[in-house]
């Protein structure tokens, strides 16, 4: 009964985040205190505040050093009171790389984990490493360190190397010859990069010698023979790999069509919750040279054919992003909480979704049709010709109808063509806005709109709108435009010419190039304007007005 309380107490200790915790600890009674003397490690974060001096001081009979965040600093010990040292450090550190290149650390390590930024500190000192069994490279941030990786893997006293890589790099792992290594173990984990350009190649991790293993994180047809491993799996540091929840994800990067079966074995195996079908060469590729995105010269899209909606449930999928892919028939998950569309032609067929964002950009196809039900994001650009948006029962064709007190945010984008929004009120289409830019963002502090190019008048003094911009075309004459706005704080309209401006309480209104008939406030803070003219400008109060006198032709104010 003594030995596993022992055990328990120790394992509790190993969890203690400081040197104040431990001594808590120790103060407990007798039993806490011997628990402390007779640990053989010390705990896993007391590395991240506190010197090795103290930690031996407090761990006397230490066998093994565990670091998590490594000090230069030996104030009174000797490298020969250092015992033999793991580090799993989890935050790039210049201190860390400093520490490589020291002569009392190397020989004393057992098992590391290093960054791509300290692949060269190893190699320059690699034949100091006397200990080294346990290496965990991360080598997905660069490739410029090819002959230091390699210098690396050559150190003698390694038994097990675990890397973990991009598909950016693979040739350059393909590269190293592990069959020179039969006495160490190596795992090899090759992730999905977007920034990937070519076709991935894969062969040569196939015919990997006996004593490599490799695992991929995404689904082609090349890497069906290997190993599938989740990137949840390949947490490096305080970020994942993937950013934006993609370490729940699964990329499909070559046409496995029909295979839903093998897409719901690796996601449900793998707690995933996020699909992305994708073909990375069509991306624009960065040119260093000429500075600038270069779009590659394969036109021809990654070609899908899946029904998600089939005898497999895919209900547990919450997430599908779709990328350069021209779908031959592909219909969504049911129970999806985020579409996104970019870049696509063909038929997809989402029609049964109830999502909760939705973003399309580029869409060239057949029509879209979704609901709007539970609808809260809204993204479209360059595709609200395509859609059939179903608010309602009622589907409105290339329409869009926005509901400020409904949405977190929407964006609508159309070119130089111009689109209807149309605007609910109370379950009640009360206005309509014709433009070819809007953009609505409700956040916790402030409600922002934009309008582009609009073509008609529009009242929006009944939504709770913080600020606007509007933004007119500058050549069209026509002084047939009404707008109506109810209290704001802040309010700026660009380049145009308008009949009637009404604005309720306002603390800022700045009007620039514009020509209005009307302007009509009820108070304003500050009201600044510059190569503007106003016939007419009505306020019961203006505090402050910014702007030549003789532009106001007549100016009216109560108070």
């Amino acid at each position: 009964m003594t030995h596993l309380e022992n055990i328990f107490l120790k394992n509790v200790v190993l969890y203690l985040e400081t040197l104040k915790d431990i001594t808590n600890f120790i103060l407990i009674n007798k039993s806490c205190f011997s628990v402390i003397q007779t640990m053989y490690t010390n705990t896993y974060n007391l590395s991240l505040h506190s010197s090795i001096d103290d930690i031996l001081f407090f761990f006397p009979k230490l066998e093994t050093l565990y670091f998590r965040a490594v000090s230069t600093r030996l104030r009174k010990m000797s490298s020969n009171d250092i015992p033999l040292i793991e580090v799993n450090a989890k935050q790039i550190s210049s201190k860390f790389s400093q520490t490589l290149k020291t002569k009392w650390f190397p020989p004393k390590v057992r098992k590391m984990r290093i960054l791509w930024n300290e692949i060269d500190s190893v190699a320059k000192n690699k034949d100091n490493f006397e200990q080294l069994q346990f290496l965990f490279i991360d080598y997905t941030m660069t490739a410029k360190e090819e002959n230091s990786l390699f210098e690396v893997l050559q150190i003698k006293t390694l038994r097990k190397v675990y890397i973990i890589f991009t598909t950016t790099t693979l040739q350059t792992i393909n590269k190293f010859n592990f069959s020179e290594r039969k006495e160490v173990e190596f795992t090899l984990v090759v992730l999905f990069s977007s920034y990937t350009y070519e076709v991935v190649e894969v062969d040569a991790l196939k015919k990997m010698p006996n004593n490599v293993k490799v695992f991929a994180n995404f689904l082609s047809k090349e890497t069906n023979s290997l190993e599938f491993l989740p990137a949840l799996s390949c947490i490096l540091n305080n970020y994942t790999i993937n950013q934006d929840d993609k370490n729940k994800s699964i990329t499909v990067t070559s046409d496995v069509s029909g295979k839903e079966d093998l897409i719901y074995e690796k996601m449900e195996k793998g707690l995933l919750t996020t699909l992305d079908i994708m073909d990375p060469k069509t991306l624009p590729k960065w040119d260093v040279t000429l500075n600038a995105y270069i779009q590659p010269n394969q036109t021809e899209k990654l070609q899908a054919t899946f029904n998600f909606q089939n005898q497999i449930n895919f209900d547990f999928i919450e997430a599908v992003n779709i990328l350069n892919v021209d779908a031959k028939d592909l219909v969504l998950p049911r129970l999806l909480k985020k579409i996104s569309i970019i870049d696509c032609t063909g038929k997809i067929n989402m029609k049964n979704c109830r999502a909760e964002s939705i973003t399309l950009r580029n869409f060239v196809g057949e029509s879209l049709e979704f609901s709007d039900e539970k609808l809260t994001s809204f993204k479209c650009d360059n595709s609200i010709g395509r859609i059939l948006f179903k608010h309602n029962g009622v589907i409105y064709e290339g329409k869009f109808v926005a509901n400020f007190s409904k949405y977190i945010n929407f964006s609508i984008a159309n070119g130089f063509i111009t689109c209807d929004i149309l605007i609910e009120k109370d379950g009640k289409i009360v206005d309509k806005i014709v433009c070819t830019r809007c953009w609505y963002t409700n956040t916790e502090t402030i409600n922002s709109f934009r309008v582009e190019n609009f073509t008609n008048g529009f009242d929006l003094s009944n939504e709770k709108i913080d600020q606007i911009q509007l933004v007119m075309n500058p050549t069209q004459n026509s002084f047939s435009k009404n707008l109506k706005f109810g209290n704001l704080k802040k309010i700026n309209i660009t380049a145009g010419n308008i009949k009637t401006v009404e604005l309720g309480v306002v603390g800022t209104i700045t009007v620039v190039s514009c020509k209005i008939e009307n302007l009509i406030i009820k108070s304003a803070k500050t009201f600044t304007y510059k190569n503007s003219v106003f016939e007419n400008v009505k306020a019961e109060k203006i505090n402050k007005i910014n702007g030549t006198k003789k532009n106001i032709i007549n100016l009216k104010i109560e108070k």
